[in-house]
């Protein structure tokens, strides 16, 4: 049986585009306050930085916003010496809320590109890089765990 040439180049882009899409599954841990940094896990991976509160009366954290998505080989280390640690306090609501994180464990080549999707997809306010472009190829993002703020399952990139 012979195939029309148009069916063939529909199989054909379907392969290709498949071939070229990547999906990262990631597992998010949170929610940690700002004072408790140093037990931020010393690891690989991606870290969200969220403004909040919690209530000791009612034994509740309130989430305001995700204000910043990064990403490094040590996120302990990198969260304690951040440069836009003074940038993100400015985001803060009120005097009573305070800087609250998230983290998943990436593996370098994968933390870097998860981390360019969700900063494209998500856009906080204090990232700049990769808000309005995705360098990599198309990639879908599924997230487990904490996922406050965050869409759960999103694809990035062009066809």
């Amino acid at each position: 049986m012979l195939s029309c040439p148009l069916v063939l180049y529909e199989k054909y882009i379907s392969n290709l585009t498949h071939n070229r899409m990547q999906t990262i599954t990631t597992f998010i841990k949170g929610y940690y306050p700002l004072c408790k940094r140093e037990s931020f896990p010393e690891c690989s991976g991606i870290y969200f930085v969220y403004t909040g509160y919690y209530s000791p009366l009612k034994n509740k954290l309130t989430l305001y916003k995700l204000i910043y998505i990064g990403e490094s080989e040590n996120i302990r280390e990198r969260i304690c010496n951040h440069e836009k640690l003074n940038e993100w306090k400015s985001h803060l609501e009120n005097s009573y809320s305070t800087l609250w994180f998230a983290f998943c464990k990436l593996d370098k080549d994968t933390r870097v590109i998860a981390e360019a999707a969700y900063i494209n997809h998500h856009k906080p306010v204090v990232n700049v890089e990769y808000k309005n472009s995705f360098p990599y190829d198309r990639t879908r993002i599924i997230s487990n765990g904490d996922t406050c703020f965050l869409d759960t399952n999103f694809l990035v990139g062009i066809l």
